[in-house]
């Protein structure tokens, strides 16, 4: 039987919250796997499925570092940042689910040491076999450090608990592609923009870094192929080489490169702060059969 977390012990623990944190009750079975469900909130625009790539990586990330908290006998707040990820669609879950649809998340940490953490997680519908998994891979930072570390992100706002500001994409600028390439720009972030995200240090969210990457993805997809597809995403890894401060703006760069097979694309994209690397996603996406 599996026995019910504290969820204000579970967000003060992992210092992620409201709106950030969308799950409601989890719960702990006696492997230590931490599960929980999820809505969708992300906005799809012409990515086929239940949820977008990015916003399961969102939740699949947290409940990681949810498992953690829950597995270890430390009652500090620890700050995981989560710097690599490896996505896989192991099964194909249908689009047309209703809105308010509810979505099993799973979490089991499967290896940690004192400074890192590594998570197998799962997503289902119901009671169906998961149809993606994620292993994220994320540095442990005891609050003193974070707080020294980036003591330049500081400020006194706090977002905690509002209205999700998660259902809306972050405005990007656009240049036309040059030959398999394409770059857009965004503005840096509000606080808002990233609440319940690290209180008081805003901060680039990396499920919103990898949105942003998808969706330069999916207009160099339409150029390559000369038609507004649907597409999904089949299999991918993410680095996250920096926590960026909100504010900044950050440059996104996206090369297609070939097809793996029939109906499946290669693409690379990476983020700059002005031109240093921040983070790359390497994916391979499809465009389903009509």
């Amino acid at each position: 039987m599996n026995t019910v977390l504290n969820m204000a012990d579970i967000c003060r623990r992992t210092a992620v919250e409201r709106p950030y944190f969308a799950f409601g009750d989890l719960s702990i079975d006696i492997n230590g796997t931490v599960v929980g469900e999820v809505q969708r909130e992300h906005p799809l625009s012409h990515e086929y499925g239940p949820l977008g790539a990015a916003e399961i990586g969102r939740h699949l990330a947290i409940l990681g570092s949810c498992a953690a908290a829950a597995t270890v006998d430390n009652d500090d707040r620890l700050y995981y940042l989560a710097t690599h990820a490896e996505f896989r669609r192991s099964g194909f879950a249908q689009s047309n689910f209703p809105d308010g649809e509810k979505y099993r998340a799973s979490a089991t940490v499967v290896e940690r040491t004192a400074r890192m953490l590594f998570a197998r997680t799962t997503m289902q519908v119901g009671e169906n076999a998961p149809f993606v998994s994620l292993l994220v891979q994320y540095k442990i930072l005891s609050e003193p450090l974070f707080a020294r570390l980036f003591s330049h992100f500081a400020v006194a706002e706090d977002h905690t608990g509002i209205e999700s500001p998660y259902t809306n994409p972050i405005s990007l600028s656009w240049s036309a592609p040059n030959g398999n390439s394409l770059v857009a720009r965004s503005h840096g972030l509000t606080p808002y923009q990233c609440a319940g995200h690290f209180r008081g240090y805003p901060a680039w969210p990396v499920a919103i870094i990898a949105a942003c990457m998808l969706r330069t993805v999916e207009r160099m997809l339409h150029h390559v192929l000369q038609s507004p597809v649907q597409w999904i995403m089949d299999s991918g890894s993410l680095d996250a080489l920096e926590l960026i401060p909100a504010a900044a703006p950050v440059v996104f760069s996206t090369a297609y490169n070939g097809i793996a097979d029939e109906q499946r694309y290669r693409f690379t994209c990476d983020a700059y702060v002005d031109e240093k690397l921040c983070a790359r996603m390497v994916t391979v996406i499809s465009t389903p059969a009509k």
